[in-house]
């Protein structure tokens, strides 16, 4: 029979341990906000390229969960608060939310995929090719591949193009575009896209909505989010000019024309060409036009890589492994009060799958040196940390002190214990 509330309880250590690691990467979060309005405000709107990569540095904050730096000096003091504030039922809260704003993205997406895959196609395949030509030099790489899976649809409706999907890349343009609009502003729009789907953001895109669904208490992360899809307006902006070689100002009256004639059309894991109701951003993706040098892009990418690598590389360096198995016993009398650790080498106690093993003359001096008393002791094994103060599982055998042999497990081997192992090891 399960023992409900034995799972009840595990599920209670759950919700409030992912809430604690939940908060941690929040305060890292806002940590490295600071770090990344420095860059930008040294920056300011001069290089929307800086300004995006910068933003891209939040992202390994969310690894901060079991980051060493929370356990040390005063910083623990912070941990300790965060464990008598956040209770079980406050995780469940937290939690229940962000799982059904994952439900409703996860709808969403869906629902707009569902809408494009029903749309027209595209069928000049050769312009959508010399687009392609555009924005990829070289035949044999990867971009060009996956550009080669882009599909272009058509809609009846108003809306702004936009692109979206991992694994099938897809553009859609307005009808009026298509039928209405000459070849030159064709292929500007289309590069724009295209340009969009080649630089990542789509991806980028969809991992800041699942960060804005894990952090959704946190304000910082909807700032983020909006701040994210200017800079990668503005950075395809000046791709498209550098690579279709139109004038600034041909470019921008293109924004302009964009917006009289469409609606706008926004939705998390789409890249959109204008929002029309935002008329501040369409002013300064106007206002910070730029053509820039050949090499210019792959030296910031280069630059950005290194740096987020090593912020991912100094970040697991200093956290916990997801979870430890501790190697030593611990020993406790017959009271159940702590005596001292159990060194497998010098103790006379070894476990070996999940087993005692006791090597009675060691152990006997062992107990000797301990001053321990009484009829029985009791050694816990095997157990799981995760980070200092949190973790479980394990098994406790009570060892008779006149006969070693005689060992009684208390650990049992049911679903309960099971779920706790899948929990502690897996999951949390």
């Amino acid at each position: 029979m399960i023992d409900w509330l034995a799972i009840k309880s595990y599920m209670d250590f759950a919700a409030q341990y992912c809430l604690i690691k939940c908060a941690k990467t929040m305060t890292a979060g806002w940590i490295l906000f600071f770090f990344i309005y420095f860059i930008r405000f040294l920056n300011k709107k001069k290089n929307p390229t800086i300004n995006y990569y910068a933003m891209l540095l939040l992202v390994p904050a969310v690894l901060m969960g079991m980051n060493k730096v929370f356990f040390i000096g005063g910083i623990n003091y912070y941990s300790s608060f965060l464990n008598l504030l956040l209770t079980p039922l406050l995780g469940y809260i937290y939690f229940s939310i962000a799982f059904i704003l994952l439900v409703h993205f996860i709808r969403l997406d869906h629902k707009m995929k569902k809408d494009v895959y029903t749309l027209p196609h595209w069928e000049n395949k050769a312009f959508i090719q010399d687009c392609i030509n555009y924005v990829v030099f070289t035949n044999d790489c990867f971009s060009r591949h996956y550009l080669n899976r882009v599909q272009v649809y058509i809609t009846n409706e108003n809306v702004s193009p936009f692109s979206g999907g991992l694994f099938h890349p897809f553009i859609v343009l307005p009808n009026i575009i298509v039928h209405s609009w000459d070849k030159e502003k064709q292929k500007i729009v289309l590069c724009h896209e295209l340009i969009h789907i080649k630089s990542g953001h789509i991806f980028w895109k969809y991992i800041f909505s699942f960060i804005k669904i894990y952090w959704w208490i946190n304000p910082l992360i909807y700032f983020f989010t909006k701040q994210l899809h200017e800079d990668m307006e503005m950075v395809c902006d000046e791709k498209s000019i550098f690579y279709t070689h139109l004038p600034k100002v041909e470019y921008g009256k293109l924004l302009l024309d964009m917006v009289l004639v469409l609606k706008a059309v926004h939705s998390q894991g789409i890249a959109t060409f204008v929002n029309k109701n935002d008329y501040q951003v369409l002013r300064t993706r106007i206002g910070g036009l730029s053509i820039r040098q050949k090499n210019y892009y792959k030296k910031y990418f280069m630059i950005f890589a290194a740096v987020f690598t090593a912020l991912i590389t100094v970040i697991m360096a200093t956290s916990y492994p997801r979870y430890t198995k501790f190697t030593d016993a611990s020993l406790f009398n017959e009271q159940l009060e702590y005596i001292s650790e159990l060194d497998h080498s010098i103790s006379g106690v070894q476990v070996k799958d999940g087993k005692l093993f006791i090597d009675n003359t060691i152990f006997k001096q062992t107990l000797t040196d301990k001053n321990i008393t009484g009829d029985y002791v009791y050694i816990y094994f095997d157990g799981i940390m995760k980070v200092p103060g949190s973790g479980g599982g394990g098994n406790t055998a009570r060892v008779s002190t006149k006969d070693f042999s005689d060992i009684t497990y208390l650990a049992l081997d049911c679903i309960e214990n099971d779920i706790l192992n899948i929990l502690l090891k897996y999951i949390l």
